[in-house]
């Protein structure tokens, strides 16, 4: 009966291990797409404002003095807050930081009951460096 419970213990700590690394794998991999997303955020919105400058040139240099500057803004207004509101990728960035977050949590409870250290490299309860 004793064996039997030695070889139980052995295989749940074996799984906590795999549940250990799988979260720290799903952690850092929701930390990228959080990376990512910024990214697109500064892509985008840098490409939206030289598209909307282009734009709002050609569409009112039939125009004179201050309605060309109206126009202008008016245009790059609309654009921005068009591909902002599609893509959204501020939420998005911000969601998958929790996901990481969240899993690194997990990591860390996991790691705490197991007595086993957290992911190399990272000290409980930190968040990896990107």
């Amino acid at each position: 009966m004793a064996e039997d419970s030695g070889e139980l213990a052995d295989v749940l700590t074996s799984e906590a291990r795999v549940v250990e690394i799988r979260t720290a794998m799903t952690a850092r991999s929701h930390f990228l797409a959080a990376s990512f997303w910024g990214r697109v955020q500064l892509g985008v919105g840098g490409l939206a404002a030289v598209l909307s400058a282009i734009a709002g040139a050609s569409a009112l240099s039939s125009l004179e003095g201050r309605n060309i500057i109206a126009g202008t803004l008016a245009l790059a207004v609309t654009t921005l807050t068009a591909v902002s509101t599609f893509l959204n990728p501020n939420d998005r960035a911000n969601a998958h930081l929790r996901a990481g977050n969240a899993y690194l949590a997990l990591e860390d409870a996991q790691g705490s009951s197991t007595g086993s250290s957290s992911a190399p490299g990272r000290q409980p309860g930190s968040s990896p460096g990107l």
